[in-house]
Parts: structure tokens; C-alpha cells; sequence
């Protein structure tokens, strides 16, 4: 069940739609006197107890146009107030009247709903002194607008002395079409583009979809709302709920502002212990390269306290070496510890005795150059 009642402005009277979508719907003659008790009677028989009214008008009292206006029109709102009696078969003071507004390429389309004032002023008034509230005042195709049709397109068939076609683009009413007759299936899904096309009392075997199942949903009621200001309450809910966002946006800006405070109070406290810990960090930054410095020149000590004494040697090897030998080649061998050295002598005997006292020698090698004993030694080092 709706939550609001369902009342058709027609030009005979009123249709009270049933809430539950299952009942008769009841008309009440624009002769009838005692229009609030039959409401309330009706309300009270249908098992419900809102006191909201949604106002829907009769495609009969409607007049329905869409025209252009160039893009540089400065204001809108008062370009089509100040066109209503051309653009309206009404006078501009007896006429309730709404729009809506499509940009395009190079120019505004309007789509306008007019309907006369005269006939619907009094329905408004006597609801309002009932203590009804009015949710809106919507032209009678809007029933059949819901949250279901937002990305599809599709068409309504309304019958009567003239029937109309609706074309919708989601929820948004592209157009409006005024048939001589009941048009085809085929012809009208070709003019309008789409095969979605709803009819309120469709055959077995004609193409169309029941518009009754469009009205098993809350209408939308989103475009085309021409009830005048006087008779619009307000939105406590709304007022309550864009309070209750205007609360909680303040009560994040305040959080974002304490936790921001927290983070420059943070921010100025570790600059501080920075500034505290810089110098000490450049002096243990010293230390360590002092400490790597000296680590390396310990390590050149420690090999060269394993190289041995090569000017002791050479003093050694110059004052044991005979004076028939002499020295031509030099050379320290690490992997055996060893003096590798080779040179001439005249008396091989003599020379491999004397170099005994340097440590354990061997003789590797000699042959003749010169005239003389060109020798090869290894001396093992201590």
C-alpha cells in the first residue's frame, strides 16, 4: 500500500484511486457538496490513514507543448512567464503551468504542461482546509513514472476520444504524441524508436505490455510539478534531515581540524627533537669514519708485520754472497714463502754454502752463459 492517496483531477469531477492497487477506484462528481466526507469515507474503507495527497490532472484539462529558446537567453524562468499567453490558450493569470528544461547543441528545449487554474484552484483550496497535505500536483501520465525505468526507453498509450503516446527516456518525458486513432504496434514502435511500449487495457497478441504493471510502484513524481507555492508545506523530514548533514559535516570539519592540530602540534615536536639530535648524529656520523680509518691502517699493519724483512735480507744475502757471485734477477714468491733468486758465480759450491745461513736453500738450476755458472736458487725465508 502507498503511503499517500492517489486523487485524478478531471473535468466531470474526481477519480480516488485505490491504495492497495487491488480495489475499485471511485469517482466523485464535481456536483457532489460534501467532497471531504466522501474522502474520508473512502480513506477509511481502503484501510488507510494518511493525510498526504498526491494530485494528478486529466489529459483532458492539459495543454502539452515543446518549443526552443535560444542559448543566450539570459533567464529562462521569466522568458516563458512572460510567453505564457502566447504559448498557452490560457490567460497568464488564470493558468497553472510547469516545464522542464533540455539543453542542447545550440539551443534550450522546453517541454511545457499548462492546465487552467479556474478548474483546479478550488479541488486545492478545499483539500487544504481539510488538513490534507499535497505532495504535488503532477499531469496524470507522471502515475506511471518510476525508479524501475531510469535507463531504458519507452512509451505510454493513453486511450480516449484522441489517444496520446508518451515517450520517455528513462524518467524524463522526451515527447508527446496526438494519435486520430488507436495507432498500431508496429508503426507506433517505429515512430518512437523502442518496442517497450505500455497499454492500460492491451490484447493477447497485439505487441503491447500492460501499463498496470507500472503502477504496481511508487511513482516518482520528479517532473511537472505545478502546484502553486501557497499550498506547499514544508519538508520537516527534509529540513531534519539536511540539518542532521549540516551537523555531521560540521562535526568532520571540527575532527579534521583537532586531528590536524594533533599533526602540526606532532610535526613542530619532532622538528624540535631533530634539532636536539642532528649534532649528536653528525658526531657519532665522525666517529664512525674515524673508526673506519683506523680499522683499515690496523689491517696494513697486520699484513705487513706477515711480510718479511726485505731490507734485513738484502743486507744478509749482499754480505754472504761470494765475491765471484753476483745477483741478476730478485723475486719474492708468497705462496711458498720463498727468495727466488738467480745470478752468475764461478764457483757454484762455495755459493750454495755461503747462502745456507740465509735459511734452507736449493738449488733449482744452472746452465752456462758468459763463460760462467748462471745459477737459479729458492732461499726459504724464517
Amino acid at each position: 500500500m502507498k503511503n499517500f492517496l492517489e486523487i485524478i483531477i478531471r473535468a466531470d469531477g474526481l477519480t480516488l484511486c485505490d491504495p492497495t492497487g487491488q480495489g475499485e477506484d471511485e469517482f466523485i462528481s464535481s456536483e457532489e457538496s460534501s467532497l471531504d466526507a466522501r474522502l474520508f469515507r473512502f480513506r477509511a474503507s481502503r484501510g488507510s490513514s494518511t493525510s498526504t495527497i498526491a494530485l494528478f490532472v486529466s489529459e483532458e484539462l492539459l495543454y502539452f507543448k515543446i518549443f526552443e529558446l535560444p542559448l543566450k537567453t539570459p533567464n529562462l524562468k521569466d522568458a516563458i512567464r512572460f510567453q505564457l499567453a502566447l504559448l498557452t490558450p490560457f490567460a497568464s493569470d488564470d493558468v497553472l503551468y510547469s516545464y522542464t528544461t533540455t539543453r542542447k547543441k545550440d539551443m534550450y528545449q522546453i517541454a511545457l504542461y499548462a492546465a487552467p487554474r479556474q478548474h483546479i484552484q478550488p479541488y486545492l483550496q478545499k483539500f487544504s482546509d481539510s488538513g490534507f497535505t499535497l505532495l504535488g500536483l503532477f499531469p496524470e501520465s507522471q502515475r506511471y513514472v518510476n525508479r524501475t525505468q531510469r535507463k531504458t526507453r519507452w512509451v505510454l498509450l493513453t486511450l480516449g476520444r484522441f489517444p496520446k503516446a508518451f515517450v520517455f527516456a528513462g524518467t524524463h518525458l522526451e515527447d508527446r504524441f496526438l494519435c486520430s486513432s488507436e495507432p498500431e504496434f508496429a508503426k507506433l514502435a517505429t515512430l518512437c524508436d523502442t518496442k517497450d511500449i505500455y497499454h492500460p487495457q492491451p490484447s493477447d497478441h497485439d505487441g503491447y505490455t500492460d501499463a498496470a504493471q507500472l503502477r504496481e510502484k511508487s511513482p516518482l513524481l520528479k517532473e511537472f510539478d505545478f502546484l502553486p507555492a501557497a499550498y506547499k508545506k514544508p519538508d520537516y523530514a527534509r529540513v531534519v534531515i539536511i540539518a542532521l548533514l549540516i551537523l555531521n559535516l560540521v562535526s568532520l570539519l571540527g575532527l579534521a581540524g583537532i586531528k590536524q592540530y594533533r599533526l602540526t602540534a606532532v610535526e613542530q615536536q619532532l622538528g624540535t627533537e631533530i634539532k636536539e639530535i642532528l649534532p649528536k648524529v653528525k658526531e657519532i656520523n665522525s666517529l664512525h669514519a674515524q673508526e673506519k680509518q683506523l680499522t683499515a691502517d690496523i689491517e696494513k699493519i697486520k699484513k705487513m708485520s706477515d711480510n718479511p724483512d726485505l731490507i734485513t735480507i738484502l743486507q744478509h744475502l749482499t754480505e754472504e754472497l761470494p765475491e765471484t757471485s753476483f745477483l741478476d734477477q730478485l723475486r719474492m714468491d708468497r705462496s711458498k714463502h720463498a727468495l727466488d733468486i738467480q745470478g752468475y758465480t764461478e764457483d757454484i759450491g762455495e755459493l750454495t754454502e755461503k747462502l745456507q745461513t740465509l735459511g734452507q736453500s736449493k738449488l733449482k738450476s744452472t746452465s752456462r752463459r758468459r763463460n760462467e755458472t748462471y745459477f737459479q736458487m729458492e732461499i726459504g725465508l724464517p
